[in-house]
């Protein structure tokens, strides 16, 4: 490059190579049109895949670095930021994010008309690794169509706030993850290199043991010397973060929770930002970890972590008000759906027995909710699942532990061979699917649901 670069998007990888080259098409995309005002940066944590031939194929577009042996993630962190990237400001990127087209050039403008900022907050959404793929290839980076998830902030205009804890009101979901590692931002470098020796690492760290500085470094890096400042902030959607494929899911609701906690902790202790804002924060974290709490307790296979919660957070954040109300609230009505889900059992053995033939093949209709609760409650059905469909774009392509196959959208029951359909889905959703179900079965298909037994078509079995 013939000169310092504006903007330097980095990406730390390690093992997904696959992942990687579509996040670097659609990165390089919005990229390199600036020329050498914007650079790529990938810095690879001792990858066995394919990642080093993959990086090889973009030499001269892109800067690389590698890892001679396997670090920690907040190393890998600091490396591509402080040692390889030469911008004036930092952009961090996921290898499996979407940058939504536009996004780049709506940050250099705001960073070239305001030169004295050193924070930007940007607009990020959650999209599954299959939409998110999609929408590279054949959607032209946009939001896919259909998408039904959320942005985390509010009013899609591109401004500069008084003071960084500004933000806070602008969020739209989520407001308790709004600095911890679900959320996107672009730093300046020199805050890097001026801190890097202020985050204390654990080498050993695991997910069992996790202090602030592993957990939440971006939190920790940005916040102190930014609180209370004016910084930019892109409101138009600006990153879908892909989801639902890492490893460390089991351990991921007691990361939320512990992390946040202490996160929170460290603002009040430790930094200027400012104490209103932070509340809202404690308050939106006491209602995230009292619903989390009944998922935990109800899934205890699913989740890991229970008892670091019980030694710190859960103590804290049940003195905030909210949290009992909440946990009770979601108690009473994941035992409300148990009812329906043990009902909804009974009506199928009811269906098998009108069709006389022994164990059904069966097709479920709805996950979220009673779908899930229902595999749960009663596992021995799910050698029986012959397909599994949601009507929820963001659950196509997903997979799930309990069964082989992806999830699919409702067409797939036109091609599936399957006796029963069990529409696992609330009362009132149920009432507006039903109608239309011979659009997609056999006339006279048995169809369970809370509802009762019904054939498509109309009639009992």
């Amino acid at each position: 490059m013939s000169g310092r670069p504006l903007l330097s998007i980095c990406i730390p990888t390690m093992d997904r190579a696959e992942l990687l080259e579509l996040g670097l098409a659609n990165i390089l995309s919005e990229a390199e049109p600036f020329g050498d005002r914007v650079e790529v940066v990938v810095a690879d944590n001792a990858s066995t895949d394919g990642t080093p031939e993959l990086l090889a194929r973009f030499q001269g577009r892109i800067v690389t670095g590698r890892q001679p042996e396997r670090v920690i993630f907040p190393r890998n962190l600091l490396y591509v930021a402080c040692d390889l990237a030469h911008g004036e400001y930092v952009f961090f990127m996921g290898d499996d994010d979407l940058l939504v087209r536009g996004t780049v050039a709506r940050l250099m403008a705001l960073l070239e008309a305001n030169p004295d900022l050193d924070y930007v907050y940007l607009n990020v959404g959650w999209v599954s690794i299959p939409q998110r793929n999609h929408a590279i290839l054949h959607e032209d980076c946009r939001v896919p169509a259909g998408y039904e998830g959320s942005f985390q902030l509010r009013e899609p205009t591109t401004r500069v706030l008084p003071k960084l804890e500004d933000v806070v009101g602008l969020c739209l979901s989520s407001p308790y993850a709004m600095f911890s590692t679900i959320f996107c931002y672009v730093l300046r470098r020199r805050l890097y290199l001026e801190q890097r020796d202020d985050l204390h690492i654990c080498d050993d760290w695991d997910h069992a043991v996790q202090p602030l500085d592993n957990m939440f470094p971006h939190g920790l890096l940005s916040l102190k010397a930014c609180a209370g400042r004016p910084i930019g902030c892109i409101g138009e959607p600006a990153v879908l973060q892909g989801s639902w494929h890492q490893g460390w899911a089991p351990w991921s609701v007691k990361t939320m929770i512990h992390g946040h906690t202490l996160l929170f902790e460290w603002l009040e202790e430790a930094t200027a930002f400012d104490r209103a804002a932070l509340q809202v924060l404690w308050t939106e974290l006491a209602k995230y970890a009292a619903l989390m709490l009944v998922q935990m307790l109800n899934y205890p296979e699913r989740h890991q972590g229970l008892d670091i919660l019980r030694a710190h957070a859960l103590p804290r954040l049940m003195q905030v008000p909210v949290f009992l109300e909440t946990f009770w609230e979601e108690a009473r009505k994941v035992a409300e759906a148990d009812v329906e889900v043990k009902r909804l059992d009974q009506t199928l053995a009811e269906a098998e027995a009108a069709l006389g033939a022994g164990p059904a093949r069966i097709a479920l209709w709805g996950l979220r909710g009673r779908g899930e609760r229902w595999a749960h409650l009663f596992p021995a059905r799910i050698a029986q699942l012959a397909v599994v469909v949601d009507g929820s774009a963001a659950m196509h392509g997903k997979r799930i532990e309990f069964f082989p196959e992806p999830i699919q959208a409702p067409d797939a029951l036109r091609g599936s061979a399957f006796d029963i359909l069990v529409m696992a889905t609330r009362s009132d959703i149920t009432q507006g699917l039903l109608p239309g179900l011979g659009t997609l079965v056999p006339e006279g298909t048995p169809v369970v649901s809370v509802l009762g037994l019904s054939r498509v078509g109309g009639g009992r079995p």
